[in-house]
C-alpha cells in the first residue's frame, strides 16, 4: 500500500513538473505587451512604448528580452533602444545566491537635458503618477547571501547633451560607446540587507572596458576614447588612452578612497598636441605652427574633496621644438630692447619701464612703435623646455626657458595657485654664457600685477650712451651665469661676441633678488 501511495506521489509531481515544464515552453510573453506597457507606464509617469515586442526564452539560462522601445516624457524621447535583454540562471537561487549571467543594451539613443544652471533635467512626475517611495526596514533581510552580475554591455550607444528648451546645437555629443562591466561583485558570502547597499557599492568589486569613438563637448573634440579599468574594494586602478587635438594622450590613474581621506594618482603622457588646432580653439590672432608634448606625473591625498587642489604634489613638463609663430618676430623685439641701452634712459622713458612683460600685459600699450618692427615677421622657437614642481599650493619654476635662432629668454621664481599670484617670477634675457642682459621681475596677483622696471647688467649702466659692447669686455671673465638648464645657447650667439655679457646686477634690492633651491636635476638659477 505504501509503494503504491509512493509511486502515485511520484507520478503527480512528475505530472505537475510537466505541466510547468510545458507552461514555460508555451509561455508567450508578448501576449501581455499592452498590460506591460500599461503597468509601467503608471509605476514611472513615462510613456514606455514597446515596439519590437518580449520574449521569454527557455534554456540555460533563461533569457527576458524587449525590442525597438522607446521611453518619452512631455513629448520628447529620452531614451530609445534596439534590444535589451537579461540572462539568469534560476537555480543558484536555491543556495541563497542572485546571480546575473549577463545585461545587454544595444543600440541606444540617450537624450539628456540641461537647464539654465547647468543641472541635467529630470521629468517632473505628475503627484497622482509620482514613483511612491518605500520605506524599508534598515536591518531587514534579503534571503540572499551573494549577489554578483557577470556582465553588463551596453553596445553601440549615443548620448546627445542639451539645453533644454533649446534649438541650438548640441552640448555635448557621445558617438559610438561601447562599455563592458565583467565580475560585477556586489555581495560575496555575507548577508544581505537594505541598509548595508551602500557599503556594498563602495566596496564592489568589477573589470570594465570603454571605447568612444567619438566625443564632442563645446568646441573640445576627443576621439578613439579607451579605458580600462581594475576596481577591487576601495581601489580604482584605470588605463585611458584618447586622441585631443591631434596628440595622442594615455594616462595610468589609481583612486583609492577610504571613509576618511580619498587619494589620487596618476601619469598622463600627451605627445603630438597640435599647435595649429590649439590656436583655432583658443580663437588666436597668431598662427602658432609645431607640436608640444606634456607629461604629468603626481597625486594628491586629502579628507576632502575641496582639499585636493591644496594638497596637490608633483612634476610637470612640456616640451617642443621647432614651433612656429607668425606675425610676430621676437628675435626683433628684444633686440629693440637691447640697443635702447645705447639711448638715455630719460628719453627711453616708459619702454624701459614695460620691458617684454610690461609690452605682454598691456598688448603694446603706448609702445605700438617700438614694437611695430617687431608686429611683422615669424619667430620660430628653436626649443621650448618649461618644467615645474607643484607642491603645497604653488608652481615652481624648475627650468622654463625658450631659445629662438639668436635669443634665449629665462622665467624663474614662483606662481601661487591658491591666489593666482607671482610670488614673484623673474624673466631674464641670457647670452651664451648664461649670465643675463636684462631681467624683468613681475609679482602680486594676475588681476593687479606689479611690474619692475627693466635691470640690464650692472656694467652697462655705466654709460648708458656708448655701446654696451665695449663696456663689457673687461667684465666678461667676472660672469657668473644664471642658467644652465636644458636649452641650450642658439647656434648664432657665441661666446663673448656679439650678444652683450655682464656679471649678474650686485646693486639689486632683495626683494628683485629671487632665492632657488634646486633640487637635484634642476636647472641652476642664481
Amino acid at each position: 500500500m505504501f509503494k503504491r501511495i509512493a509511486l502515485a506521489v511520484a507520478a503527480l509531481l512528475m505530472l505537475l513538473v510537466l505541466v510547468v515544464v510545458v507552461f514555460i515552453w508555451r509561455f508567450d510573453l508578448d501576449s501581455y505587451r499592452d498590460d506591460v506597457e500599461v503597468l509601467l507606464n503608471e509605476q514611472t509617469g513615462l510613456e514606455f512604448v514597446i515596439n519590437g515586442g518580449l520574449e521569454f526564452r527557455q534554456g540555460k539560462p533563461l533569457q527576458l528580452s524587449a525590442s525597438d522601445v522607446s521611453i518619452n516624457h512631455a513629448g520628447k524621447t529620452l531614451v530609445n533602444f534596439e534590444r535589451l535583454s537579461l540572462d539568469f540562471d534560476w537555480r543558484p537561487l536555491f543556495d541563497r545566491q542572485l546571480i546575473i549571467d549577463d545585461i545587454l543594451l544595444q543600440s541606444a539613443q540617450i537624450n539628456l537635458s540641461l537647464d539654465s544652471q547647468g543641472d541635467l533635467v529630470f521629468p517632473e512626475f505628475p503627484a497622482s503618477k509620482a514613483p511612491e517611495q518605500t520605506v524599508h526596514d534598515g536591518g531587514s533581510k534579503l534571503p540572499l547571501n551573494t549577489v554578483r552580475i557577470e556582465k553588463i554591455r551596453i553596445l553601440a550607444a549615443n548620448l546627445v547633451l542639451q539645453q533644454d528648451r533649446a534649438e541650438d546645437q548640441p552640448v555635448a555629443i557621445v558617438e559610438n560607446l561601447d562599455l563592458v562591466l565583467e565580475s560585477l561583485a556586489l555581495v560575496q558570502d555575507a548577508e544581505v540587507t537594505v541598509s548595508a547597499w551602500p557599503e556594498y557599492l563602495s566596496n564592489v568589486s568589477l573589470q570594465a572596458q570603454l571605447t568612444i569613438e567619438g566625443l564632442r563637448y563645446a568646441q573640445y573634440q576627443l576621439s578613439e576614447v579607451k579605458a580600462l579599468t581594475h576596481n577591487k574594494g576601495q581601489t580604482l586602478v584605470t588605463d585611458l588612452s584618447l586622441k585631443v587635438l591631434g596628440a595622442a594622450l594615455e594616462s595610468d590613474l589609481q583612486f583609492d578612497w577610504q571613509q576618511t581621506q580619498q587619494a589620487l594618482r596618476s601619469d598622463v603622457s600627451i605627445r603630438g598636441l597640435q599647435l595649429p588646432q590649439l590656436a583655432k580653439l583658443l580663437e588666436l590672432e597668431q598662427t602658432l605652427q609645431g607640436e608640444l608634448d606634456i607629461d604629468w606625473q603626481g597625486g594628491s591625498q586629502a579628507k576632502q574633496q575641496d582639499d585636493w587642489l591644496k594638497a596637490l604634489k608633483g612634476e610637470l613638463a612640456i616640451r617642443g621644438d621647432q614651433l612656429g609663430i607668425s606675425g610676430f618676430d621676437l628675435n626683433k623685439l628684444l633686440s629693440n630692447l637691447q640697443q635702447s641701452q645705447e639711448l638715455d634712459l630719460v628719453d627711453v622713458g616708459g619702454l624701459a619701464l614695460a620691458g617684454p612683460i610690461g609690452l605682454l600685459l598691456t598688448k603694446g600699450g603706448d609702445f605700438g612703435s617700438i614694437i611695430s618692427a617687431a608686429s611683422t615677421g615669424d619667430t620660430t622657437i628653436r626649443q621650448l623646455n618649461m618644467e615645474w614642481g607643484i607642491a603645497e599650493h604653488n608652481a615652481h619654476f624648475k627650468d622654463v626657458a625658450i631659445a629662438t635662432d639668436a635669443k634665449r629668454l629665462v622665467l624663474t621664481g614662483d606662481f601661487g595657485l591658491a591666489g593666482y599670484t607671482f610670488d614673484p617670477v623673474t624673466l631674464y634675457l641670457v647670452n651664451a654664457e648664461g649670465c643675463d642682459v636684462f631681467k624683468q621681475q613681475i609679482k602680486g596677483s594676475v588681476e593687479k600685477p606689479e611690474v619692475s622696471a627693466m635691470a640690464f647688467a650692472a656694467k652697462s649702466l655705466l654709460n648708458p650712451v656708448t655701446s654696451l659692447v665695449e663696456k663689457t669686455v673687461d667684465v666678461i671673465a667676472k660672469c657668473e651665469p644664471v642658467y644652465s638648464g636644458k636649452v641650450d645657447a642658439p647656434p648664432e650667439v657665441k661666446p663673448a661676441d656679439t650678444e652683450t655679457s655682464g656679471a649678474a646686477p650686485s646693486e639689486e634690492t632683495p626683494a628683485e633678488k629671487v632665492e632657488q633651491n634646486p633640487s637635484p636635476g634642476e636647472a641652476v638659477v642664481e
